[in-house]
């Protein structure tokens, strides 16, 4: 059964990581690389052709895209149960380090489920309700809550650049809030903007810096 559970996850962690290098690639236009919501599909256990298939997809890519030129370094590994599983590295080794970029949305995303845990913060919120004064410009009638910037479903569009290097307080909000370009809650489009704005909203309910209610509600108790 340990065997089958270890197969089940590397599969899943090689197919994730494959559908990640293939976004890396992703310029195309909102319509297109948005995905309906759809109930979630049956998994099952795959068998080890698949799994080295998968194997395969990734260092493919990954070797394909360094030869065009989109990146000078890649280091791509599955752990499990504290054992590297597969690993793939171009220009790189285990010991190199990157910049942790959008790795910060897990420890927004966990902070903000153990605030909603706690009954700190209301998932079901619109977010114009807990800053009174934000306008949200809106495709329908329903407004983006909680749960939608959490989800990615909140029908804004992804920033991908920036040429602001300082924080943003709430004050500044409302000057550089994005158009939506979807109704709320029925489309999966990732969005940095998103979090930042949901990175905004922990700091509002902890009345904390995001670094700190990180700290205080997600690493502390971790140890």
């Amino acid at each position: 059964m340990m065997r089958s559970s270890n197969s089940t996850l590397l599969a899943a962690a090689l197919l994730l990581l494959f559908c990640f290098c293939h976004s890396g690639n992703g310029y195309q236009e909102a319509d297109e690389d948005a995905v309906e919501i759809y109930d979630p599909v049956e998994t099952r256990i795959p068998d080890a052709p698949e799994i080295q298939r998968h194997k395969r997809d990734v260092t493919d890519w990954m070797d394909r895209f360094y030869r065009a030129g989109y990146f000078g370094s890649f280091s791509a590994a599955v752990i499990i149960d504290g054992k590297i599983v597969f690993s793939h590295y171009i220009n790189s080794d285990p010991h190199k380090t990157y910049h942790v970029a959008s790795v910060t949305k897990t420890f927004t995303a966990t902070t903000a489920q153990i605030l909603i845990d706690r009954g700190i913060l209301n998932p079901s919120e619109p977010v114009e309700q807990i800053f009174p004064g934000l306008h949200l410009e809106r495709i329908g009638d329903r407004p983006i809550v909680v749960n939608h910037l959490l989800t990615h479903t909140a029908g804004l569009p992804d920033l991908r650049y920036y040429k602001l290097y300082e924080p943003v307080q709430y004050e500044g909000l409302p000057f550089r809030m994005v158009k939506p370009i979807y109704p709320p809650g029925v489309h999966y489009r990732y969005s940095n903007h998103g979090y930042l704005l949901l990175g905004a909203i922990i700091e509002k309910k902890t009345g904390l810096p995001i670094a700190d209610a990180v700290k205080k509600y997600l690493l502390e108790p971790a140890g």
